[in-house]
């Protein structure tokens, strides 16, 4: 606010392109306890001490959680892992809805982790998503040694 004798000026800029900050929204955690195992290929296992899913095979298994989104906005998934191999393991990251059906799907390679270690592999909604339940599936395409632990929407 700008004074210039008895006349007020107020100036605003559009704030556009910004994405929103995702540390100021609630977040919500997902074990894997909870998660649903597509098939023989997924195993419930202990890793680094910890509850995990391991995939057995390298294709075609999936290990989903159902979220609940609770404001329509972009999202951030965060998707604790461990890789003990020296390559990086694929995998393919779904968003479905109540409906079944597949919102987004995008690639994510999980980088190696030292031993007795997790990581955590971050991606991000494509656009924006409406408040609801939905689905989060990761299928392995060459996945097959990789841990999950856990899951975490903000």
């Amino acid at each position: 606010r700008v004074q210039v004798g008895r006349v007020s000026f107020v100036a605003a800029v559009y704030a556009s392109g910004m994405v929103p900050a995702f540390d100021l929204r609630p977040s919500a955690s997902y074990s894997v306890l909870d998660a649903g195992l597509s098939a023989r290929g997924v195993s419930r296992t202990r890793v680094n001490g910890k509850p995990a899913v391991t995939y057995l095979t390298d294709a075609g298994d999936t290990v989903s959680w159902k979220v609940r989104i609770p404001v329509a906005g972009r999202y951030s998934i965060q998707i604790r892992y461990a890789n003990p191999d020296a390559k990086p393991k694929a995998v393919e990251r779904a968003l479905v809805s109540e409906e079944d059906v597949v919102m987004e799907r995008e690639p994510i390679d999980f980088s190696p982790t030292r031993t007795g270690k997790w990581g955590t592999a971050e991606v991000h909604t494509s656009s924006q998503i409406n408040a609801g339940y939905y689905t989060v599936r990761i299928s392995g395409m060459q996945a097959k040694g990789l841990s999950l632990s856990g899951l975490k929407i903000q």
